[in-house]
């Protein structure tokens, strides 16, 4: 197996353009769409859009003598709701990644303009006057520079992928916006290619065969989409579940052996035998931002944390309401933005800078933007973070559990390939310790304060309904906890929050041929107070703090399907393999008088 990386050198005549989605400087109409260091840069979807209609305008003249495969190395589109419910919504990944393309030398960000004239005044028509920011005066040459990434069995396939490449690119005229005012003229292109085995060192040992820690670093913006608020916009989150990157492993896995797509089964790597027999029972925790300069993992702050004057404090402890210092505290649904900028610094969180980026597809004939397909992404700026997450190998057979860890780590050295909607690689690191930003102080003995660190699945949604209320919910918490310590845990107090999670994807992905019925999920931050003096109790805990909390078991009885139980992958994402149900316990704002 082969790793290529295709340098790609693109020189453009300006005036160039590629619009930025954020707003420019006072005057300016269409401002260059800039890098986090204020870099122009061609976006690397642009010039996967252009290969895509360059290789089959080729194709269309050439024939058989120039026929790529379209769909193995650029992808495929997927299902989706207004598709007649027929397409099918597993990814369709493509082999090739691309980077953004960025300028190699200085910007002067020069100005043009664009008018519209009035063809009976003979002067420019009213509202038609447009100021456009390029990179240089009109004439001169910018050269932008990026990657092509892949991964093939042999260099005669790495090869013919590169002269597929290079004679695309040769192929497009022009790249940018405004092309057909006579902007981003392409006056050269250049592929230089490298090629190196894709069985680089495995990553630094680690004593501990439970499992071992991680450091990602992401090497350009990335979007992990929260769930939509709108029909084409998707928001990133910062947190990385755990089931994304564990699919992201799992492509890059497919790939490397030569099989693009294909499922984690046994026959899939002859060289690591155990990993393919237990990939399914690796736990990857969520991955968690923080600065590159002090890697420290952040904590979700409890829910029972309360702003009081210009002090926080907890409350999960207090038997009864009141006042504090004379204030009525203020629960975080009534935080204004330095009250939650505050507790996120308290609780180890870093700034978090997102840009925006806005795409359409466009028309081959018409070469315009379709009709209802412009979209957008919210996107995390990675410079200057790292993020954290725990690889979990405790539901591993013993027997195994040695090999799996060696063959998981030089897979891992291979690094994280096709993440997000953006599918961004990350370098992977091992670390011999992850400090948590909030550490542990022990409750009295029997006691055990627990703050969901990832969300849940606790509650069966079929015994809440839209008229019930804290009696319905407390009971049905009461039974949660009941059912996964087998009675040794009692519910003293708690502060929750819920949502539901579904919608298209996730219905036809897990649930298809059954009546749509959404996950009711406990989310993250909500805390609760148990008791539980036998031994039993202590030691559940501090094995839901290693392995996180499984399924209650009605969601194992209700999630069945076929010969699979509900707390198997194919049926429920919400499982603890995917890095939900992790917790903290008993986190020392407990016990604070106030920070």
């Amino acid at each position: 197996m082969f790793e290529v990386t295709l340098a790609v050198k693109l020189t453009v005549q300006a005036p160039f353009s590629t619009q930025s989605s954020s707003m420019g400087a006072i005057g300016i109409d269409a401002p260059l769409a800039k890098t986090h260091d204020q870099q122009p840069y061609i976006p690397g979807t642009l010039l996967k859009g252009k290969l895509r209609q360059s290789w089959r305008e080729l194709s269309t003249a050439a024939g058989p003598l120039f026929a790529p495969d379209e769909n193995h190395l650029l992808g495929q589109p997927t299902g989706n709701d207004a598709d007649g419910q027929n397409g099918p919504v597993e990814p369709r990944r493509g082999l090739l990644y691309f980077s953004d393309l960025v300028l190699s030398s200085a910007p002067k960000s020069i100005e043009t303009t664009r008018i519209q004239m009035n063809p009976d005044l003979g002067s420019v028509k009213k509202g038609s006057y447009q100021v456009i920011e390029t990179p240089c005066p009109s004439g001169g040459r910018l050269t932008f520079a990026g990657s092509i990434r892949y991964f093939v069995q042999d260099s005669r396939t790495a090869l013919q992928i590169r002269d597929f490449v290079e004679k695309g690119l040769r192929w497009i005229t022009s790249i940018g916006a405004e092309r057909t005012a006579g902007f981003g003229r392409l006056l050269e292109s250049t592929v230089e290619h490298t090629m190196r085995e894709a069985n680089g060192p495995e990553l630094a040992d680690q004593e501990d065969l439970a499992g071992f820690d991680l450091l990602l670093e992401f090497s350009a913006p990335f979007c992990v989409a929260k769930r939509r608020i709108s029909d084409n916009l998707f928001q990133s989150d910062s947190v990385i579940p755990g089931s994304v990157m564990k699919g992201a492993i799992a492509s890059t896995w497919a790939m490397l052996c030569g099989r693009p797509g294909a499922p984690i089964t046994e026959d899939l790597d002859g060289q690591r035998p155990e990993l393919c027999r237990n990939f399914e029972v690796v736990r990857f925790t969520q991955a968690l931002p923080s600065s590159a300069n002090q890697p420290c993992r952040p904590v979700v702050a409890p829910l029972s944390v309360v702003r009081s004057g210009a002090s926080t404090y907890d409350v999960l402890l207090r038997n009864e309401p009141g006042l504090i210092e004379g204030h009525a505290p203020r629960f975080s649904v009534d935080w204004k933005g330095e009250d939650h900028n505050h507790v996120l610094r308290a609780f180890g969180w870093p700034d978090i800078k997102t840009q925006l980026r806005v795409r359409t597809a466009i028309s081959e004939k018409l070469r315009r933007a379709e009709e209802s397909m412009l979209f957008a992404y919210e996107l995390i700026e990675p410079a200057g973070l790292v993020w954290h997450t725990r690889v979990d190998l405790s539901r591993v057979a013993d027997s195994e559990r040695a090999g799996v860890r060696a063959q998981l780590r030089s897979l891992l050295a291979q690094g994280i390939h096709g993440l997000g909607k953006t599918k961004v690689s990350a370098n992977v690191r091992t670390v011999n310790e992850i400090k948590r930003a909030s550490n542990a102080q022990r409750l009295d003995s029997g006691w055990f304060a627990i703050t969901m660190q990832a969300p849940a699945l606790l509650c069966d949604p079929r015994r809440l309904q839209h008229g019930s209320g804290d009696k319905e919910l407390h009971q049905s918490y009461t039974d949660a906890w009941d059912d996964l310590s087998t009675g040794s845990l009692k519910l003293v107090r708690y502060f929750a929050r819920q949502s539901l999670a579904g919608g298209f994807y996730l219905h036809r992905r897990f649930r298809r041929g059954e009546s749509y019925a959404p996950w009711l999920l406990t989310d993250s931050g909500s805390v609760f107070l148990l008791h539980g003096k036998d031994e039993q109790a202590a030691k559940l805990v501090s094995q839901w703090e290693q392995q996180g909390l499984p399924l209650p078991s009605w969601a194992v009885d209700h999630y069945r399907r076929g010969e699979m139980s509900g707390d198997h992958w194919s049926n429920c994402p919400y499982i603890p393999e995917n890095g939900y149900g992790e917790i903290a316990v008993d986190l020392n704002v407990h016990q604070q008088k106030g920070c």
